[in-house]
């Protein structure tokens, strides 16, 4: 029983003897260094021993227990330093990630290569296009193209003259050929009543042609004192006292007869008429005989033959061929004698023409 008791009392002894020594090794390294207010990273003490040149030499604790407190004191601290660290290395990440979300509201455009710019195909042709065109019209501008001779042709030409439709033209020889207005021309010399069409040709490289048909006076209307001059068409081509070799007509109804103007679409087709008239008349050799019509009714033409003493009431021209045939065989019949031919008849009902004296 003594053993034990000393062996207990001696490690019990051992135990207070190590508690103080570790409470004064505590207070001797708490005067050395405060781990409360400082943080240490990293610490060797052999290399420190040799700057200093002096030596630490650490003690093992000789108590478990005492062990376990100073590592939960040393856990302490490194969970400190490790918050600390935590906090140093955040602050950067946050300020990374504003600057990320900077850069993703205002994304930097990449800088690209200049990339040389290909012209399209139509761009060059157009190009050459218009190149070539103001090539063109610089040389269908030179003096190449001047005019050197004015050609003039007119049909059926019994009024107009050469020198008329040259002056009307405004063309002159010494201008450049393309650089005329053929329209502008063609509306001058149609200004003249005479003309009835005109037309104009460039002849490559120095020659103008101008083609003009003239009016025809197919008849004359017989005014006060004057005669007005119309063609088949009704357009009243000219005015004078002298009375032409055509046939006069007579009883119109247009009222204003103006140089240059038809007559109204009355007129017009009582001429019409009478054309076909005359054109029977010249198929049976009595227009000659003609010297008048009357185209006041359509219904009943009235043909004259003031020369022969007699005139003829044709009616419409229905039948006009057959009407005409027996107006020529009455005429040669009753030559010697002045009266009036009825052809107006219808000739499908059994009527015939027939020719009354003139008393």
């Amino acid at each position: 029983m003594s053993k034990n008791t000393k062996k207990r009392t001696v490690i019990y002894s051992n135990v207070k003897a190590n508690k103080k020594k570790a409470e004064q090794r505590n207070n001797a390294s708490d005067d050395h260094i405060n781990l409360n207010d400082e943080v240490i990273i990293g610490f060797n003490s052999k290399k420190d021993s040799q700057n200093t040149g002096s030596s630490v030499s650490v003690k093992k604790p000789e108590n478990k227990k005492q062990t376990s407190i100073n590592k939960a004191k040393v856990k302490s601290k490194k969970s400190v330093i490790k918050k600390e660290n935590v906090r140093q290395t955040r602050e950067p990440i946050k300020k990374t990630q504003n600057k990320q979300k900077i850069n993703k509201e205002v994304p930097r455009q990449p800088k690209t290569k200049a990339v040389p710019v290909k012209i399209p195909i139509v761009f060059k042709i157009g190009t050459v296009a218009v190149i070539i065109g103001i090539a063109i019209f610089a040389f269908l501008k030179s003096p190449f193209f001047n005019i050197e001779e004015i050609n003039v042709k007119i049909d059926h030409n019994t009024i107009l003259t050469e020198t008329e439709i040259k002056e009307l033209s405004n063309i002159v020889v010494g201008q450049n050929m393309f650089s005329i207005s053929k329209k502008g021309s063609i509306e001058n010399i149609e200004t003249n009543s005479y003309v009835e069409s005109v037309k104009i040709k460039r002849k490559v490289p120095n020659k103008i042609e101008i083609e003009v048909i003239e009016r025809t006076i197919a008849f004359q209307i017989q005014l006060d004192g004057a005669y007005a001059y119309v063609d088949n068409y009704g357009v009243v081509i000219d005015q004078k006292n002298e009375k032409k070799d055509c046939v006069i007509i007579t009883g119109h109804k247009t009222e204003n007869i103006v140089i240059g103007n038809k007559l109204n679409d009355e007129d017009i087709q009582g001429l019409s008429d009478v054309m076909a008239i005359i054109q029977e008349a010249k198929n049976n050799e009595i227009f000659d005989d003609i010297t008048r019509i009357d185209i006041s009714n359509h219904d009943d033409y009235l043909v004259y033959f003031d020369d022969l003493g007699k005139l003829a009431h044709i009616g419409d021209i229905s039948s006009i061929n057959d009407k005409m045939t027996r107006v020529a065989k009455i005429l040669k019949v009753e030559s010697e004698v002045e009266g009036e031919i009825f052809v107006n008849v219808d000739f499908n009902n059994g009527k015939y023409p027939y020719f009354r004296e003139k008393v």
